[in-house]
């Protein structure tokens, strides 16, 4: 019988094939977090030398030790090299380091992309791309609750793939689930909302869907959570994208799935550009080992990472002072996915602190102009009496307006809408002294002008998005189904998701028994179930395996009634922790105070965890001055969070205490990001940029050297 020819390897799988077998003993997602730790653990000990000097120079007082540096210090042989060598010494250790970074980097963009091996034989991501591509191009048909229906009717017309036990599909209308013959039954409902020639394409587009995924994965995609872009996302890329790409063309679904990496490579650009080679080197090398970025939902898939990537854009476009351009990247993020609308919380507070600033001019200026009490009274009664005024009616309008018009927060105490009126009143009176003053000092020319270009951009981003999406979509029609669809799923629970509110609402079983599983994790199991086996192979097999055994005895569950029977000390702790940033972000460079956002973010929001690509933006808070102690260390905690995740992977999967025990670790990380800026913003400062160079501000003299100030940073007087 002659022998079945095999098929020749491509050149890259036999280039490959060593680096994959050589990584398959020490995964790259392992192994690169720590080489990453320990670069950037030597860049810090490079950067704090002289202080490493001092610190050794105390063991010189110790007589051996203190003869052998007289005796080395005094050899010509040793002067005479150290006298070539030391010019060059120090670039060359730091050469030495980018080569590695550089190296690291490529191993880290070679894992993100599996080395080109893709699990279902190409780069393209059929189940992600089903939902974004159809529910793009066929949004005006579709809305935001029609697509599997009208999936399950094209795949009926086509020859039934669909087959699942259940024979039900996901009610996107409801949440629930829906028979499959009930959606049949009522076939004509769905398809009158497309014409012929559009519903012959969308038989056709979900066909190749069809063909592109297995039947398993063909029966889990209709029993999914749906489409959730926004419908300025669908207009975008609806508009521009997916009806100008038809699913025949090969050539144009695999540009699709690549957008994704054009976008990552204008933001490594774009670091590279504000915050130089190794903050972009950094920034692709975590993206290539962390957990919550490594996983398929956002590979492959059609323009999933875009909202991080506008994000990182407006961060280092406030480095380089283009703050209109980075208000609109913002305003995209926040149109595509809603939640990075957080994200203006960190200039927005810097302009409250510029207003408060303003407010202290202009009454200082109210003083110098009625200087004699009485005129000083009058007017100050009008001014307080005309602000009361207005703040009683907007405080008014506010308890008055419906419910679903306007999200109120609940007080989780039943008192009386005169009560709140009550509440309300301060801040209404506040903010409209806070606003004369404003106008007050934009008319004196005392405020800070680039904060009015970022939220003037914004402003003007979001109404132009939005109403180019209603004119797309011919109505509002497509927001109320997205505004319905966000709401319920806001309200859902999910184990995969990732947050402060899934620690606020975890706990144990009443019967855990905390001391018992605590000295196993320690000191491990009790001895009459400890392995038998001495062979060291087997015995350090088995000690992993009681190691893990221990720590799955860790697993809480969700109590979604303690976050609504809690919502009192719920908006109590986001009340203390939006004041502890806005402190927080008072004494914090522009940049900065965007990147920091991220905190109040964990506080407010718990998105998926594959949304939190997003940990690429506070990752520049820490890499642009990684050599100083305090941001190493933030750079290392979040390496620590990448091997984490394949860790608590390996033990739970993706079930919830994977994403709860992740959950803490990113808490720990935005505790530390917090104190880290409340001690620069009132007790330190970092050291300043040489003269002529930023602010005035950033420009004043300081109270100590430099390099006496503790981790690099420079005290206040």
């Amino acid at each position: 019988m002659p022998a079945v020819p095999v098929p020749s390897a491509s050149l890259w799988t036999k280039l490959t094939l060593p680096l994959v077998t050589l990584t398959q003993g020490h995964p790259l997602y392992y192994l690169l977090p720590k080489l990453a730790i320990g670069l950037i653990v030597l860049y810090c000990l490079i950067a704090q030398r002289h202080r490493l000097g001092r610190l050794l120079a105390l063991f010189g007082h110790i007589p051996p030790i203190g003869r052998l540096a007289s005796r080395l210090g005094q050899s010509p042989p040793l002067l005479r090299i150290w006298s070539v060598v030391q010019p060059g010494l120090l670039p060359a250790i730091h050469g030495f380091l980018m080569a590695g970074l550089v190296t690291m980097t490529f191993f880290a963009a070679a894992n993100y992309l599996d080395w080109g091996r893709f699990r279902n034989g190409r780069y393209l991501n059929a189940y992600e791309f089903y939902h974004y591509y159809l529910g793009t191009k066929y949004a005006p048909e579709i809305g935001y609750t029609g697509l599997y229906a009208a999936s399950l009717i094209a795949d009926d017309e086509t020859g039934m793939k669909y087959s699942n036990e259940k024979k039900s599909i996901r009610n996107l209308s409801t949440g629930g689930y829906i028979a499959v013959a009930d959606v049949l039954k009522h076939r004509d409902h769905f398809k009158v909302r497309f014409s012929p020639e559009r519903w012959n394409a969308w038989v056709r587009d979900v066909g190749w869907f069809k063909k592109e995924m297995s039947t398993g994965r063909w029966n889990s995609v209709l029993r999914d959570k749906g489409y959730n872009a926004s419908p300025v996302w669908s207009a975008i890329v609806g508009g521009l994208l997916t009806n100008r790409f038809p699913t025949e063309s090969e050539a144009g679904m695999n540009f699709l799935a690549v957008i994704d990496l054009l976008l990552i490579s204008a933001a490594f650009v774009c670091v590279f550009w504000a915050f130089g080679p190794r903050s972009a080197l950094l920034l692709l090398l975590l993206l290539g080992t962390h957990y919550m970025m490594h996983f398929s939902h956002m590979k492959g898939a059609l323009m999933r990472t875009d909202f991080a990537v506008a994000l990182v854009l407006a961060v280092c476009l406030v480095k380089k002072e283009r703050y209109g351009l980075a208000g609109f990247f913002v305003a995209y993020s926040f149109l595509a996915r809603v939640f990075p609308g957080v994200f203006l919380f960190g200039l927005g507070a810097k302009l409250l602190w510029d207003l408060l600033r303003v407010a202290r001019q202009a009454a200082q200026a109210f003083y110098d102009r009625y200087g004699e009490m009485k005129p000083c009274l009058k007017a100050l009664a009008f001014l307080v009496s005309a602000h009361a005024a207005g703040a009683i009616v907007l405080a008014t309008i506010y308890v008055n307006l419906p419910a679903p018009l306007l999200m109120k927060i609940p007080t989780g105490l039943p008192v009386p809408w005169s009560f709140r009126l009550l509440v309300l009143f301060p801040g209404c009176l506040a903010g409209l002294l806070l606003c004369t003053c404003a106008v007050w000092g934009l008319w004196r020319g005392l405020i800070n002008r680039n904060y009015l270009r970022f939220f003037g951009a914004f402003a003007v981003s979001v109404v132009l998005l939005v109403s180019a999406s209603i004119a797309y979509s011919g109505g509002l029609y497509l927001w109320r189904d997205f505004g319905s669809k966000i709401g319920r799923h806001n309200q859902d629970i999910s184990g995969w998701r990732i947050g402060f509110k899934y620690l606020f609402m975890s706990r144990f079983k009443p019967d855990f028994d905390w001391e018992k599983a605590v000295s196993e994790l320690i000191y491990g199991p009790a001895p009459e179930t400890k392995a038998a086996s001495t062979k060291p192979g087997v015995k350090a097999l088995a000690a992993t395996q009681q190691s893990r055994a221990a720590i799955k005895k860790f697993a809480p569950q969700i109590q979604g009634t303690i976050y609504r029977d809690h919502q009192r000390a719920w908006w109590t702790i986001q009340a203390a922790v939006l004041l502890i940033c806005i402190l927080a972000v008072k004494g914090l460079k522009d940049w900065q105070a965007l990147s920091f956002s991220f905190v109040p973010m964990f506080f407010l929001v718990a998105p998926t965890y594959y949304y939190f690509i997003i940990l690429l933006v506070p990752m520049l808070f820490f890499t642009a001055e990684m050599e100083r102690p305090s941001r190493a260390m933030g750079l290392v905690g979040m390496f620590l969070t990448a091997m984490a995740g394949y860790y608590l992977y390996g033990i739970w999967s993706q079930e919830f205490p994977t994403y709860y025990w992740l959950s803490w670790m990113i808490f720990l990380f935005v505790v530390y990001m917090a104190l880290l800026a409340l001690l620069e913003s009132f007790w330190f400062r970092p050291a300043l940029a040489a003269p002529g160079t930023g602010t005035p501000e950033e420009a004043a003299p300081c109270a100590v050297p430099v390099s006496d100030a503790p981790d690099g940073l420079v005290a206040l007087d």
